[in-house]
């Protein structure tokens, strides 16, 4: 198990009782969601660096992307 650190984080209430129905840990719900967007903005940066060298993606090398992330069952399409 990796080091933690207690935090303070501010919610609106509304999503404080929607998190509570949803799961009994929600340090450990809030930490996945977290982790989620890390390596979004992660790849989104990555992605951005690699137009700047190389040139905006295609429409074409995007349709194959996306085809192939939905072949694999990861596209946007996946629950």
């Amino acid at each position: 198990m990796s080091a933690t650190t207690r935090i303070t984080v501010t919610l609106p209430e509304e999503q404080v009782t929607e998190l509570r129905k949803l799961t009994g840990n929600v340090s450990a719900y809030i930490a996945a969601a977290v982790d989620r967007r890390i390596r979004h903005d992660l790849l989104a940066q990555d992605l951005a660096r690699y137009e700047q060298e190389h040139g905006e993606f295609t429409a074409d090398e995007i349709a194959a992307a996306q085809a192939e992330l939905d072949s694999d069952g990861a596209g946007s399409n996946a629950a």
